[in-house]
């Protein structure tokens, strides 16, 4: 076999061999984890350890993972538990927080951008055994060859030292739980911390890039050996089988032949099928039933909710409720002074942007009544005959969005407004019949705060009696004032039932 025959067919060989490696690699296992973690926690009530052994088994593919946890633990299961999982790292990462989100993160991102660049080399191979095939038939130029064979190769050689680079040495993994107890597995005991090690998946991305460059090699030598003016023999021997004259293999027609046949032969099809009805009508059917899946899932995807499944399913809803200091003060108020503290939604502290305000809420709380007033005595007769203070008053008004308020008192007032509608979802523990997006904006008040709220506090300061010979005087009244929100941020968590 001449040299560049021989080079050609190794180029051929190789990009074949590196194209299934390559394929193989896309589903297979990259990496494996066998980890363990142990928790003893001793109670001095009971002179008890309780001991927590968490152990994990996983495969890393390349964007999920397949893995078992196995929980024994002397306190909430008896015998050993297992709990199988599949799922992305995009999803593994959506649901959780903290090391395990981050671990999670960087592994999807490595398997990716590692999936992308197998994919571009898978398809930079194809091309090059296509081209390979041409070259070696005289049907197109070896520079071509080249520049694919190239571009694969270095594509493929770099995906796994791409994907291991980025691949976290080492990270944390816990089992994302979506029924009510779910939260258990977050907690530290049940966290598993784990090194991949790398598996056969790696191994044959690896080998798809030897292989790769090996052809690069060939291209080399190919490009480099003296021309000839035939295939080679075993191509011609494939030739020489599917076609029934020899000479017609040997001899290729000219480029002029091959121009005349192709047209008369789309002269001729165009002809047969512009007079043959049964043709045209099946045609027509063969469109049709291949476009109509497509379309019709196209179509139904228009008008079909994403979520509407979820209506199908039993959610759990729980809240936590929280307050948040908007304004607190000490104010002291002369005889019909006013404090008057006017704001919008705009105004809302920081920490309250993010959160679900449902509530707001006054409190005024009069010092000088419980604390000592700071009413003032004169006179040369205080010392026997003071006299007694006086309960000081103050008054105030509250506005918000839904509603008003006003009172007066002597020891402490209080105003609360809840600005929200809590909906009314059927009884408890589980609800059903909506989509999460639907629970969720059924306790968003994001739209019930908008508007002006409005705190006004008068002080009416109140001195005692006089006595024959003492005078009393009060100036002023010491009152706090505080606003607080109150924000009920919702839990909204799949339960298994």
């Amino acid at each position: 076999m001449e040299a560049r025959h021989r080079f050609g067919t190794l180029t051929l060989g190789l990009a074949v061999i590196a194209l299934i490696f390559s394929a193989l690699s896309i589903g297979s296992v990259w990496a494996t984890a066998d980890d363990r973690h142990v928790t003893e926690v001793y109670d001095p009530e009971f002179g008890s350890v309780d001991i927590t052994i968490v152990s994990l088994t996983a495969d890393f593919e390349l964007k999920e993972m397949e893995s078992v946890l196995t929980i024994k633990d002397t306190f909430f299961f008896e015998s050993p538990e297992t709990f199988a999982d599949s799922k992305t790292y995009e999803e593994i990462a959506e649901s959780t927080d903290g090391d395990v989100k981050t671990t999670f993160e960087d592994m999807d991102r490595a398997g990716s951008i590692a999936s992308l660049m197998i994919w571009m080399g898978l398809i930079g191979l194809f091309l090059t055994a296509i081209l390979s095939a041409g070259s070696l038939g005289q049907i197109t130029n070896s520079r071509l060859t080249t520049l694919s064979g190239a571009f694969s190769a270095i594509i493929t050689m770099l995906a796994p030292i791409v994907w291991y680079v980025l691949l976290p040495s080492s990270g944390t993994y816990a089992y994302v739980d979506d029924s009510l107890f779910g939260f258990l597995f977050s907690s530290d005991e049940y966290t598993v911390a784990f090194e991949p090690s790398p598996s056969y998946g790696l191994m044959l991305s690896v080998l798809s890039g030897i292989a790769s460059i090996a052809m690069v090699v060939m291209i080399y030598f190919h490009n480099q050996a003296d021309p000839v003016d035939e295939k080679p023999p075993w191509m011609k021997s494939i030739l020489r089988l599917m076609s029934q004259s020899e000479d017609d293999v040997e001899k290729p027609p000219t480029f002029t032949e091959r121009k005349e046949q192709a047209g008369r032969l789309l002269k001729k099809s165009f002809t047969t099928y512009k007079s043959n009805r049964r043709m045209q009508v099946a045609s027509v059917l063969i469109v049709l039933a291949l476009g109509a899946y497509p379309l019709y899932g196209m179509i139904s995807g228009w008008f079909e909710e994403e979520d509407a499944y979820q209506r199908d399913l039993y959610y759990a809803v729980s809240g936590e409720q929280d307050y948040i200091t908007w304004y607190e003060s000490d104010v002291e108020l002369t005889e019909g002074e006013s404090l008057t503290i006017s704001y919008t939604e705009a105004d809302f502290p920081e920490e309250a942007l993010t959160r679900n305000v449902v509530g707001v809420s006054l409190l005024i709380e009069l010092y000088d009544n419980w604390e000592g007033d700071n009413e003032e005595t004169s006179g040369v007769g205080c010392v026997a005959d003071p006299g007694e203070p006086a309960f000081d008053t103050a008054s105030f008004t509250a506005e918000s969005p839904n509603g008003s308020a006003s009172d007066q008192t002597q020891d402490y007032g209080y105003a609360f407004f809840l600005l929200v509608d809590f909906p009314d979802v059927g009884p408890q523990p589980y609800v059903t019949g909506y989509t999460i997006a639907e629970l969720e904006a059924m306790y968003d008040a994001s739209e019930d705060v908008v508007g002006n709220y409005q705190f006004t506090v008068t002080g009416d300061p109140e001195a005692g009696e006089d006595t024959l010979q003492c005078q009393r005087d009060d100036s002023s009244v010491t009152v706090r004032v505080y606003v607080e929100l109150m924000v009920y941020d919702v839990d909204i968590v799949e339960a298994m039932v």
